[in-house]
């Protein structure tokens, strides 16, 4: 039975086999050196063979190790066979038969000292050669469907691309949104689904509702394009140069995700000479995040801020504003 066999529906097995000839063996075991194999691939894991000696308590053993090539990365087993090789060409003396356990980088077969007689092996070195087999085989545990997901190419999806369509072209649509002398046809089912605020006018009894047509006069027309294209795509393209229209319109129609990008790249972009600006625009407009932000930049910067046009209007226009700076200041 293979390994986990009863706990998963498909088992699917990588097999290699490799010989390795240590000739003028007996000179070699005196020297020390490692031989290493060739990499060689059991599915798309790296792998190789070394042989060399060890010493314990002055007793010379005869050691091979599978290993890992340093970028793979084991997640499966692996069962490695190991025998010697005899004169005849036959395998003898299969020395050990192991599970390579998940996440580990290798495993190793003490063989012993191969001038002992108890393990055999001076028997199977002939002509002061050792020649060794190893058979390596690797199981990936599968559920029977993966054999065939993994040779399907899925698509890129056209979800964003689709919707944006539907939006360009007005088909299907069943309410018209007008902007300072423009008109935007749209989906109340989307626009609903989008914002808060929109679902609260198309389940009221507001007019809006029964001709099918709202009326924006409170935002420039590109702006509300924006926001749309945003609505329908969750995209939104060179945000920095209107992020302050387009966060009042996210605030307004409760667009969340919309209102906090807005914050982010306003909040990118605080300078000496905005700073002020934008801790009001924060306020106006419950952006607490980037009223946080403001705040801390003010903070560092206040000897250069309070200079600005900008400090001065606040303190006129917005003493509650300043009221909170120094209570922060002071914590």
């Amino acid at each position: 039975m293979l390994p986990y066999e009863g706990r998963w529906n498909y088992v699917r097995t990588h097999k290699h086999t490799m010989t390795m000839e240590v000739d003028g063996f007996s000179r070699w075991f005196l020297s020390n050196r490692t031989i290493k194999s060739p990499p060689f691939l059991l599915g798309d894991i790296e792998m190789y063979v070394q042989i060399f000696k060890t010493t314990d308590h002055y007793r010379p053993d005869l050691n091979v190790s599978l290993l890992l090539s340093p970028n793979s990365v084991l997640s499966t087993d692996v069962d490695f066979k190991l025998s010697i090789i005899d004169s005849n060409g036959d395998t003898k003396n299969v020395i050990k038969k192991v599970l390579y356990e998940h996440n580990q980088r290798q495993i190793q077969f003490c063989l012993g000292d191969p001038c002992s007689r108890d393990i055999g092996c001076i028997n199977l070195i002939y002509n002061n050669r050792l020649n060794l087999q190893c058979d390596i085989q690797l199981f990936d545990l599968l559920n029977p469907n993966d054999e065939f997901e993994a040779k399907l190419k899925v698509p890129k999806s056209t979800f964003l691309d689709d919707f944006n369509n539907i939006l360009n072209t007005g088909d299907f649509t069943d309410v018209t949104v007008t902007c300072k002398g423009q008109r935007f046809n749209a989906h109340k089912a989307i626009l609903a689904a989008r914002s808060p605020v929109f679902a609260a006018m198309f389940r009221s009894e507001m007019k809006e509702v029964e001709s099918g047509l709202i009326d924006i006069t409170d935002m420039e027309a590109d702006i509300l394009m924006e926001m749309l294209q945003y609505i329908y795509t969750d995209e939104m393209n060179a945000l920095d140069e209107i992020a302050i229209d387009l966060l009042v319109a996210a605030d307004k129609y409760g667009i969340e995700r919309l209102r906090i990008m807005c914050e982010q790249s306003l909040a990118s972009n605080i300078s000496v000479e905005n700073a002020a600006d934008t801790l009001i625009i924060a306020d106006t407009h419950s952006a607490v995040q980037l009223k946080k932000q403001a705040v801390q930049f003010i903070k560092t910067y206040k000897s250069k801020v309070i200079k600005t046009t900008g400090w001065k209007q606040l303190t006129v226009n917005h003493v509650n504003l300043i009221v909170e700076m120094f209570e922060e200041m002071s914590d």
